[in-house]
This record gives C-alpha cells, sequence and structure tokens, in this order.
C-alpha cells in the first residue's frame, strides 16, 4: 500500500560513496517529476545501488543519477534526494525531481512490473510531495517524453503502467497508522473508567498515545482513540484512577522521549479529556 511516509533505505545504509551527494542544488518544489529505469536486468538493492553509482562514477558523474530508486521489491533506496541537481533527464534538471525504478522494462529483458513496485514508485511520489520537493504529487511523464530527450526510458512496460500508478497516487496513501494489537508496544498501561470498564493505554509504534475502553456490554474492544492532544514523541504511560466527587477519574501521566513530563485527566463530565500539563522537573 502507498504512503507518504515510506521506509528509505540511506546512502548511509547502501553503503554511497561519497556518503553526501556533490550534486548541486536547485529550487524546490520542482514543477516536474520525471519516471526513470536503471535499464540493467540484475542489479537490486544495497549491492546493485553501489554497482550503479560505481558505474555512474566511472562515466564522468559526481554520483549516481535520479532523487531515489525504487526496487521491484518496493523498497526506496536515497540517491542524490530532494532539491539536489538528478542528472538524469537532459535539460530539464534544474526544474525536476527523477525517480528511478530499478529494473529493465523494455526489450529484450522486459522485467514484470510488480504491484509492489507501483506502490513503492507511488510512494515516492507521495514523500516527495509532502517533503516540499514537487508542486504536484504526479509523475510528470517517462523519461523519453521529457523535452529534448531520445531514449527508450523508463520501458514500455512500466510507460503502460504510468496511469495506474497514478491511480494509486491520487489515492492519497494509506490511512493514518493505528497501533494494531499485535505491534510491539513502546509501553503500556490500565486503568478502571469510572462505570468499571478496563481501559488500555498504549504507546504506538509511531510515539503517539492512544486509548481503547472495552464496550459496555463487555468482552469486544473497539478501535484506538488518539490520545496525543496534538503532541508527538511519547515514551511511557501510567494511569490510575483518582476520586473525583462521588466516583472516580483516570490520571494518565506520561514522559516524552525529550525527558519531559505530563499529565491529563479525565474532564468533570467524564466524557474527554482535559489539556496537558507540564509537570517536568
Amino acid at each position: 500500500m502507498a504512503t507518504a511516509s515510506p521506509r528509505i533505505v540511506s546512502r548511509g545504509d547502501w553503503g554511497a560513496n561519497p556518503l553526501n551527494t556533490p550534486a548541486g542544488n536547485i529550487a524546490i518544489p520542482t514543477p516536474n517529476l520525471w519516471l526513470h529505469h536503471t535499464a540493467n536486468h540484475s542489479l537490486h538493492g544495497a549491492s546493485g545501488m553501489r554497482s550503479l553509482q560505481s558505474y555512474a562514477r566511472s562515466n564522468g558523474y559526481v554520483d549516481l543519477e535520479y532523487s531515489v530508486c525504487v526496487d521491484t521489491d518496493g523498497q526506496i533506496y536515497m540517491s542524490r534526494g530532494i532539491g539536489k541537481d538528478s542528472a538524469a533527464t537532459g535539460g530539464n534538471n534544474s526544474t525536476s525531481h527523477a525517480v528511478c525504478a530499478m529494473g529493465y522494462f523494455h526489450p529484450p529483458y522486459n522485467d514484470p512490473v510488480t504491484s509492489a513496485l507501483m506502490d513503492g514508485i507511488a510512494s515516492a511520489v507521495l514523500w516527495l510531495k509532502a517533503q516540499g520537493a514537487i508542486q504536484q504529487a504526479r509523475i510528470t511523464g517517462p523519461h523519453r517524453a521529457a523535452p529534448g530527450n531520445s531514449t527508450a526510458c523508463c520501458g514500455d512496460g512500466l510507460v503502460a503502467k504510468i496511469p495506474d500508478i497514478q491511480r494509486i497516487i491520487d489515492g492519497g496513501g494509506g490511512p493514518a497508522p493505528q497501533p494494531p494489537e499485535e505491534d510491539d508496544p513502546m509501553d503500556l498501561a490500565s486503568a478502571t473508567n469510572h462505570d468499571a470498564r478496563p481501559v488500555v493505554f498504549q504507546v504506538g509504534g509511531d510515539a503517539k498515545l492512544y486509548y481503547r475502553i472495552r464496550n459496555a456490554s463487555g468482552g469486544g474492544w473497539p478501535t484506538w482513540k488518539d490520545l496525543s492532544g496534538g503532541k508527538t514523541g511519547f515514551a511511557t504511560v501510567t494511569a490510575f484512577q483518582t476520586p473525583f466527587k462521588n466516583t472516580t477519574k483516570i490520571e494518565v501521566w506520561v514522559t516524552m522521549k525529550d525527558g519531559k513530563t505530563f499529565n491529563r485527566w479525565q474532564t468533570d463530565d467524564l466524557a474527554g479529556w482535559e489539556a496537558w500539563q507540564d509537570k517536568t522537573r
């Protein structure tokens, strides 16, 4: 599934040399985004990125071309990155970014365009838009369609899939992440609601705070609700009952990744939550 927050393998993690690209800067956001392929049937993964970079440098480029590369399994690799001359689309590099699919999507190889690759390309486009790199979350076209360029890139097979990739992009990516029950929690706490229902609090994998209350009928649990209150970077959570008039409220204390401490508690009508209070020592 496409997302604007994909995992991107950094230059350091795939072994780029040099680690930081020496490519020149360009103004962002750019109006155009061109789609390429490596036109290599066998180079994939981190080793493939290293080989592609070595080949590019041996042919007079200061670095591997492109802004990002996307492998057939959907994994995105950082190449020159945002706001850098991609050196990929002749005569258009100052006004564009470039996404490159790893593979050979043209005769004689005709590598298959996998659904994972399509989602990966869509995620790369959504990420570039979210980072302010491009004006629109849209593939301007294949390399072959760029003004002044004469090439078969990005291959007949991939060119034919651009409308489908654009439909994935237009869907906006996947839903905002919610912490499923099977996720390894960063921290977990529980308390009892005023009506005796158990309440569970969890710091999710996205470092936000969530909670859920067992259904009044017993047994079932509704979906997680966001209790972050606009904050992020939660590390730990503690929850307990505190007396209130003839009943009780739940009070929640949290520590943040930056070392600060906050607390909040249920409102007097027991239907909501008060704002966070800074209790940092």
